[in-house]
C-alpha cells in the first residue's frame, strides 16, 4: 500500500512538471519595467523592425485626401471698369406697296443680296422674287445703319435712294459686285460721314445724272461709274488721291475737273468717255494705260507738271493721234517728247506752252 501511494505521488509530480514545461512555451517574454522617470515606449513588433509613429494631422489641419493634387486655379483677370458695346439692333425691312418704298431700320449693315431679298420677298411678296425686284420704286434706310453690302440693292427697279449720315461704308471690300449696280436710280448723295467705298458701286445705272459725293472720301474706287451714260458731270472731292482703272469708263463725262494732290489716275479711268478737255493736277505722277482711249472727243489736254514720260507715255500715244491741242510748260519732257513727233510728221497734235 505505502509503494503504491509513492508510485502515484511520483506519477503526479511528473505530470506538473511536464505541465508547467508546456506553460512555459506559451507565456510571453517578460517585459521589464521602464526605469523611473522613463517615459514608456510602444511594444517593438515581433520582427524586431520599429514601427513608424503615425502622422496624425494636427488639429485645425484637413487630413490629406487620397485623390492626386488638383492643378492651382488659374488667377482671373479683373473685371473691366468699361461698359461694353451695345449690339446693333437686328434689321428690319418694311414695305409700304402704295408708294414702293422699302424702309431699312436697326443697325449695323445692310448685307449681301440674299440677306435682304429673303427677309422680304417671303414675308412680302410670297417669294415671288421678279414682284419683289419690280415694285420696290424708292429705299429709304433710316438712321442707325451703318453700312451697305454688295449687291445689297443691286438690279431693283428703285429709282431714289435715301442714305443717312450713320452710314460710313458702301460697298464691300474685296467683293466687286456693286451695291446699286445695274439699278434705274437716277440721283444720289453720298453723305460726308461716308469714307470707304468699294466695288462697281453704281456700274451700268443708265439714268443716273447727278452724283454728290463724300467730302471725306480719299479714291474712287474701279468701276464705281462705268457705264452710267448719263452721267455728263462730277465734283470730285479735294481729298481723292486716287482715281482707280475703269472708274468712268463709257460714261457720259464731257468734262471733270481733278483735285489738287491727285497723284494717280488708273488705266481706262476715262476711256470711250465724250470728255471734250481735261487738266491733270501737278500732282499726279502715275498714269495708266489707256486712261483716254477713245476719247474720240477730246481737244485739249493740260500738264500742269512736268511730268516723267514713263508715266505719260501711253496716254500720250493716244491722243497724239487725233488733233488735240496739249498744253505744258515751256521746255518740259512733255514739250520734248511733241516736239519730236510733230517734226516726224506722225502726228496730228499741236503745242501749246503755258505759264
Amino acid at each position: 500500500m505505502k509503494r503504491k501511494s509513492i508510485a502515484l505521488l511520483l506519477a503526479l509530480m511528473m505530470c506538473l512538471v511536464l505541465l508547467s514545461a508546456c506553460g512555459a512555451n506559451d507565456t510571453p517574454d517578460t517585459v521589464e519595467p521602464p526605469a523611473s522617470g522613463d517615459t514608456p515606449t510602444e511594444q517593438q513588433p515581433a520582427d524586431g523592425k520599429e514601427e513608424q509613429p503615425s502622422q496624425e494631422p494636427e488639429q485645425g489641419e484637413p487630413e490629406e485626401s487620397e485623390e492626386p493634387p488638383q492643378e492651382p486655379e488659374q488667377e482671373q483677370p479683373e473685371e473691366s471698369t468699361e461698359p461694353e458695346p451695345a449690339v446693333p439692333a437686328e434689321m428690319t425691312y418694311t414695305f409700304d406697296a402704295a408708294t414702293g418704298t422699302l424702309t431699312c431700320s436697326g443697325g449695323g449693315e445692310i448685307t449681301a443680296y440674299n440677306g435682304y431679298i429673303d427677309a422680304i420677298k417671303n414675308t412680302l411678296f410670297e417669294t415671288d422674287e421678279y414682284k419683289c425686284r419690280q415694285e420696290i420704286k424708292k429705299v429709304v434706310i433710316e438712321d442707325g445703319v451703318t453700312a451697305i453690302g454688295a449687291e445689297a440693292f443691286e438690279g431693283l427697279a428703285i429709282t431714289e435712294i435715301v442714305i443717312p449720315d450713320s452710314v460710313t461704308r458702301i460697298g464691300t471690300k474685296g467683293v466687286g459686285y456693286g451695291a446699286f449696280s445695274g439699278t434705274p436710280i437716277t440721283s444720289v448723295t453720298i453723305p460726308d460721314s461716308v469714307t470707304e467705298l468699294y466695288g462697281d458701286i453704281f456700274q451700268d445705272c443708265k439714268n443716273l445724272s447727278s452724283v454728290t459725293l463724300s467730302k471725306n472720301l480719299t479714291y474712287i474706287p474701279r468701276n464705281m461709274f462705268s457705264r452710267c451714260s448719263s452721267l455728263t458731270s462730277i465734283q470730285i472731292p479735294e481729298g481723292v488721291t486716287r482715281i482707280e482703272s475703269h472708274a468712268f469708263e463709257s460714261s457720259g463725262l464731257t468734262s471733270v475737273t481733278l483735285p489738287d494732290g491727285l497723284t494717280y489716275i488708273g488705266s481706262s479711268a476715262f476711256s470711250y468717255c465724250p470728255i471734250t478737255e481735261l487738266t491733270i493736277p501737278a500732282s499726279v505722277t502715275e498714269l495708266g494705260s489707256s486712261a483716254l482711249n477713245r476719247c474720240d472727243s477730246l481737244t485739249d489736254v493740260t500738264f500742269l507738271g512736268d511730268t516723267d514720260m514713263d508715266h505719260v507715255g501711253d496716254l500720250l500715244r493716244e491722243v497724239l493721234r487725233k488733233p488735240v491741242t496739249v498744253h505744258a510748260h515751256a521746255g518740259s519732257v512733255i514739250e520734248g517728247y511733241l516736239n519730236r513727233q510733230i517734226s516726224q510728221g506722225s502726228v496730228e497734235c499741236t503745242f501749246a506752252p503755258i505759264g
